[in-house]
């Protein structure tokens, strides 16, 4: 009991000294520790950010990486906290600030050898790229089937993990979520199941969102007719809602994975043209 008294009275020392210091609201990292890039060269003209999906990892960008490298457009495509590693146990701690910084970090370095940056999203991405435009001056927002918000029927469960207590209970219960079966991926980087704790972040990142206000002067929206993750209506209702105009694009023949399905040329190629404008 000492013990952890002390460490707490450490803990909150450690604290007081670090006020000195200014913390960016938005990522809750402080701005003196920020990941810096610099190059002294002559920037290129464009870059793009990819942004990827929750369980996911950036090699869902792979048909859209290929074009750009054939196009000669330079990308930065970053890992988000806790994906694409041996095990999803990393997720057990992550916050949403934690993929906030992520995609900041990356702006940063892509913005200092390009001149401008377009950012192309997909599903949970959508959210992040979305936040970005709040601390980042970007050219054009892309987003595939964006993900924004839970499902209605979902909203139970939202309530359950915004509750402290019912929380840490429900957490003894239900530990992990099956989010897919191995089957239905096919050859996809993917997490099947993901620790709850993961799932709650996820649902912070969007009441996060939902409390935003953005300026986007290009924002395209890619929606597959055969999508069962996210509610369509939902999603254009919220960005209208936030006074934003998007320019939608729909494939009839794509579900929830609109860059690998089967329209996913059509999709790249449609993309293409708009980064190439």
């Amino acid at each position: 009991m000492i013990i952890h008294l002390r460490a707490g009275y450490l803990y909150k020392q450690s604290e007081k000294y670090l006020r000195a210091f200014q913390r960016d609201w938005r990522t809750h990292q402080f701005v003196e520790s920020a990941t810096e890039f610099y190059v002294p060269e002559k920037k290129f003209t464009q870059g793009v950010l990819l942004i990827h999906g929750f369980s996911a990892s950036p090699d869902e960008f792979r048909a859209l990486k290929q074009a750009l490298q054939k196009e000669g457009i330079p990308y930065l495509s970053p890992r988000l906290t806790g994906f694409g590693l041996k095990t999803p146990l990393r997720l057990k701690d992550v916050e949403p600030e934690d993929w906030l910084n992520d995609a900041i970090n990356a702006y940063r370095q892509l913005s200092a050898v390009c001149e401008e940056v377009d950012v192309v999203a997909h599903s949970m991405g959508s959210m992040i790229a979305l936040l970005l435009t709040t601390a980042a001056d970007i050219r054009k927002v892309l987003v595939t089937a964006p993900y924004l918000m839970p499902k209605k029927k979902h909203q139970k469960y939202v309530n359950i993990l915004n509750m402290p207590v019912m929380y840490q209970i429900f957490r003894l219960f239900r530990p992990v979520v099956v989010k897919s079966l191995p089957e239905e991926s096919g050859r996809r980087l993917v997490y099947h199941t993901v620790p709850v704790q993961a799932i709650a972040a996820l649902w912070k990142l969007s009441g996060i969102l939902i409390k935003s206000e953005f300026k986007i002067d290009s924002l395209n929206v890619f929606f597959g007719s055969k999508d069962s993750t996210i509610e369509e209506g939902a999603a254009r209702h919220f960005l209208e809602s936030k006074s934003l105009k998007p320019v939608c694009h729909y494939f009839r023949e794509s579900g929830h994975n609109i860059l690998e399905d089967k329209e996913s040329e059509e999709v790249v190629k449609v993309i293409m043209g708009i980064i190439k404008r």
